[in-house]
């Protein structure tokens, strides 16, 4: 409505605004009082400033809760620059490749804004009575589109891995097809 203008001078400067989108409109007013009809305005979008928790050095361990619960561990080689490291559950994963069982398993995209080198280690915690062992940590590669077993370490309750990069990563169990058991039946 035209009748919220109020009067103000130029330049105008606006602080502690809430976060959200905004909205200005301003009209010309004549020394005659005449005012503009068609008001002309200016959006945008106050975010909250996300706080970096990848700080540069080498062996930098970042610990992030997961949306589900227990902690996340990322280990980068090197940073190079500060940046914000994040962990979102997936809700529509690519499908696992065969021999790893979709029952219990869990899916997670790992992503950063910090510059950085590989290798990382990504350790990632899951629940031993929703997810039956062998457990294995995936990679999904964006370039090959296809999941890679990158599992170097698996303890009840946690499974860690190398990779590269970030990306989606999947917790799954291995069926013997992919995680054959070695026994020894005489000696």
């Amino acid at each position: 409505s035209l009748d919220l203008f109020e009067a103000c001078s130029s330049p105008m400067t606006l602080t502690d605004l809430p976060l959200g989108a905004h909205t200005l409109y301003v009209r010309a007013i004549d020394e005659a009082g005449n005012a503009d009809q068609s008001p002309d305005s200016h959006a945008w979008t106050i975010e909250a400033v996300q706080e970096t928790n990848t700080d540069p050095g080498t062996d930098v361990n970042v610990m992030i809760a997961l949306p589900d619960g227990g902690e996340a561990s990322i280990t980068f080689a090197e940073v190079t620059a500060a940046g914000t490291t994040s962990v979102e559950q997936l809700d529509t994963p690519p499908a696992l490749p065969e021999g790893y069982l979709a029952a219990g398993a869990a899916y997670y995209d790992i992503s950063t804004t910090a510059q950085y080198s590989a290798p990382l280690t990504i350790c990632l915690p899951y629940d031993a009575s929703v997810t039956e062992a062998p457990v294995r940590l995936l990679h999904y590669d964006e370039s090959t589109q296809a999941w890679i077993d990158i599992t170097t370490s698996s303890e009840i309750g946690v499974v860690c891995g190398a990779a590269e990069q970030l990306s989606p990563f999947a917790i799954a169990t291995g069926s013997p097809v992919v995680v054959p058991e070695t026994t020894i039946l005489s000696g």
